[in-house]
């Protein structure tokens, strides 16, 4: 058996990576592999990112609960995080942050320059502990915290804050969502937000759509996040923003065509934009947000761990 590698684990949850042209590598099966193994119930979650003359189909998202991998949980996850290579310069913040949290998110994916892996901290708890429980009001709350690293083990890691505005309504949305996307080429991706912004008003309240922003660090990173799964749309509802969407950034027709035949009847999730790191205007969709059991293979989780 190759290290980090554990057959027979997670075909189930990499079956869609396999029609996206190339077979799934290590690096991308890895993170499915090691949760899966834990045996306990997580969600899988795609995306696809956009960026000027770049399109980024092949990554996923996995989320579970805390509590559901047992009372070694912090340590399994650190395991976890070691297995995938995460650097001790994020390593050390995780294991200090992650007793506060409740929900945990392993991520994926692949760039124009190799591939990344992130680890997430959820902290829902704490916000019920704060602000639900006691019966106040907050404008924001800072929900998450990502850990993103490359996962070939080349250059440094950063880490992502998401705020959470919580009382947030579309217009204040729409308007914070223009600044995040000022400028000439933010005019489009601002048309097409609002106008999904408009779609989704139609079937739910402000209230059912989550808005998070993000920032990292002191690099160019400035993003916002809508979540929004209540709103039942199906990618095949918003086919004219997606066409929109993929034109703005030159991804060819034909791309489009044959990633929007795969994924039409698929649930939208999330959408993400504003400027990335390097300074670059993004739109990424996310979609398709699925339960899966893993196999409880835990024996492979501790060679993996072992071998990296």
């Amino acid at each position: 058996m190759e290290p980090g590698r554990i057959s027979g684990v997670g075909q189930h949850a990499i079956r869609f990576q396999m029609t996206l042209a190339a077979l799934p590598s290590e690096a991308e099966e890895l993170p499915l592999r090691l949760v899966n193994e834990l045996g306990i119930r997580y969600s899988l979650e795609r995306s696809c990112k956009l960026l000027p003359g770049v399109l980024l189909p092949r990554r996923y998202l996995l989320g579970l609960k805390k509590e559901r991998i047992g009372p070694e949980a912090d340590a399994t996850l650190v395991r976890i995080c070691r297995a995938l290579g995460m650097p001790a310069e994020s390593l050390i913040p995780y294991q200090k942050a992650i007793e506060d949290s409740e929900y945990l998110h392993f991520g994926y994916e692949e760039n124009e320059k190799g591939c990344v892996y992130k680890a997430y901290l959820e902290f829902h708890n704490l916000y019920r502990q704060a602000v639900l429980e006691p019966g106040e009001k907050v404008d924001t709350f800072p929900m998450y915290t990502a850990f993103k690293w490359d996962a070939l083990g080349r250059g440094g890691a950063v880490e992502s804050r998401y705020t959470w505005h919580p009382s947030i309504d579309f217009t204040a949305m729409r308007e914070r969502i223009a600044d995040i996307l000022q400028g000439d080429g933010g005019r489009e991706p601002l048309a097409i937000s609002n106008a999904l912004i408009g779609t989704a008003a139609k079937l739910v309240s402000s209230e059912h759509v989550t808005y998070l922003e993000v920032v990292e660090g002191d690099n160019s990173r400035r993003s916002f996040d809508l979540n929004l799964y209540r709103a039942g749309l199906r990618l095949g509802d918003v086919h004219h923003l997606l066409s929109r969407m993929f034109r703005h950034y030159g991804i060819p027709v034909a791309r489009f065509r044959s990633l929007y035949d795969i994924i039409r009847h698929k649930t939208l999730g999330h959408l993400s934009g504003g400027i990335d790191r390097e300074g670059r205007g993004f739109l990424t969709f996310y979609y398709d947000l699925e339960y899966v059991t893993g196999s409880g293979a835990r024996k492979g989780l501790a060679r993996a761990a072992a071998s990296r």
